[in-house]
């Protein structure tokens, strides 16, 4: 999983190419998933999509074949972001490799990004991560958790989405059944896409000090201009990179909440940390 949103300076860096080509490896080959699954499961083969949202376009596209054997569709995402680099084109993005929960449908209308409007017509794209037992379910219609979550939030304000969420989740922790990460962006109908809004959102059942387990923690990247936050395996590849030096890369705590927005138009990043 990838959230990101990138400056002009930064979309022209190595940055965004090394978060993509980390997502890959990560999804070919998930140390963490092989640690905690004794070697049973080592990949994210369940498809894989992205959103590429820039001033006056926007990119999508899904696939239910794995991001490390579709060169075709990774070419292209590779070819998008030299693109905007050569165009100084701020950017927001969302990439997502799935491993599907047990049970839950493998179609390609459950590939992830989700693309939905909120009862507000905001126009929204979403990724998850983890699994969801309970409530958001009673939503999912014989499809995924994702897109009963998905179905719950339509009929909400885009920024009520987080209180919805959390509120959900603080009052019934059962129904996570790990840990979630959802990655969010919203386009306010009456700004023409010159302001994407996003949220970041975390929430880890267990003790991660005590656990020991890397597979559900997830990090936040920044560089003073971008912000970018990914899963634990992005983060383990992204590592042996060479970063630009202003990088500043934390650890998310076990519950964790970030609104931020670009504006795209003046090439300017705000983020606003809620919850942590």
């Amino acid at each position: 999983m990838i959230v990101a949103v990138f400056s002009k300076d930064d979309i022209r860096s190595k940055l965004p190419l090394d978060l993509i080509e980390s997502l890959r490896r990560a999804a070919e080959y998930d140390p963490f998933l092989a640690e905690r699954t004794n070697g049973k499961k080592r990949r994210h083969n369940d498809g894989w999509g992205y959103t590429v949202i820039t001033s006056n376009m926007v990119y999508e596209y899904k696939s239910l074949e794995p991001i490390y054997s579709d060169n075709k569709g990774y070419d292209q995402l590779i070819s998008i972001l030299g693109y905007l680099g050569k165009k100084n084109s701020t950017a927001a993005l969302l990439v997502h490799a799935r491993l599907a929960s047990p049970g839950y449908s493998k179609a390609l209308n459950d590939t992830h990004p989700f693309h939905f409007y909120t009862d507000d017509n905001y126009d929204v794209w979403l990724i998850m991560n983890g699994t969801f037992t309970g409530f958001f379910t009673n939503y999912q219609d014989g499809r995924s958790d994702t897109y009963g979550l998905v179905k719950y939030l339509s009929s909400k304000d885009f920024r009520k989405i987080p209180e919805e969420i959390l509120g959900k989740v603080v009052e019934n922790p059962e129904i996570v059944k790990h840990g979630i990460a959802i990655g969010i962006l919203g386009i306010n109908p009456v700004r023409d896409n010159r302001i994407i809004e996003g949220y970041f959102i975390y929430y880890r059942r267990d003790n991660k000090e005590n656990s020991g387990d890397k597979y559900y923690d997830y990090y936040k990247l920044t560089t003073g201009k971008s912000i970018v936050f990914m899963s634990s395996t992005v983060h383990y590849y992204l590592e042996k990179k060479q970063l630009p030096i202003n990088t500043k890369i934390e650890n998310l705590g076990p519950t964790s909440l970030t609104n931020f927005s670009i504006d795209l138009a003046n090439d300017t990043v705000q983020i606003d940390v809620g919850t942590s």
